[in-house]
């Protein structure tokens, strides 16, 4: 008898939605090694090196998880301890935000990834329905913030709609 390993079950036994739903703007990445395909907007940059803010979904059999994303980039270091997101007047701080850090000399990028939690939710649903939302980094000595955009927020709600059509639940 075939071990569940050898025929993993197909997206249609998996899926709440029809994974044909998925929109044109999600691209897919299968990572042969993990057997994980993941999910991001092809708007989305590939390179740390890029300020960004995304979701990205990753799946594994019928297992669907959601990743949030944030890049920060400046020539001038900023080791960032704390993160808010301002979203049409309301504030959202992320918990005890761990940054990885990097530089080639001139620049320096910090990025945070972390499995989108309960609490992430209502702010990104903020977020993708606001008329003007900001993310702000704060170091020890200084602050810095910058816009989401309009394609950012197109994006986050590409994402969250193919993780809802991959069978995640909200």
């Amino acid at each position: 008898m075939p071990s569940r390993a050898e025929n993993p079950p197909t997206d249609e036994q998996c899926a709440k939605g029809p994974v044909s739903e998925l929109s044109d703007s999600i691209r897919q990445r299968m990572d042969e090694p993990t057997g994980i395909t993941w999910y991001t907007d092809k708007s989305t940059t590939e390179r740390l090196s890029e300020d960004a803010f995304y979701l990205y979904a990753g799946k594994k059999g019928c297992d669907v998880w959601l990743r949030l994303r944030v890049q920060y980039v400046s020539e001038k270091p900023l080791s960032v301890t704390r993160l808010q997101i301002k979203a049409d007047g309301k504030t959202f701080e992320v918990a005890e935000p761990h940054f990885k850090r990097d530089s080639d000399g001139r620049l320096t990028w910090q990025w945070l990834d972390e499995r989108v939690s309960a609490d992430h939710l209502l702010m990104l649903f903020t977020v993708t329905g606001s008329k003007n939302a900001v993310l702000r980094f704060t170091g020890a000595s200084r602050s810095d913030e910058r816009t989401i955009g309009e394609d950012e927020k197109a994006a986050l709600k590409a994402v969250l709609s193919a993780y809802r059509a991959l069978g995640g639940q909200l």
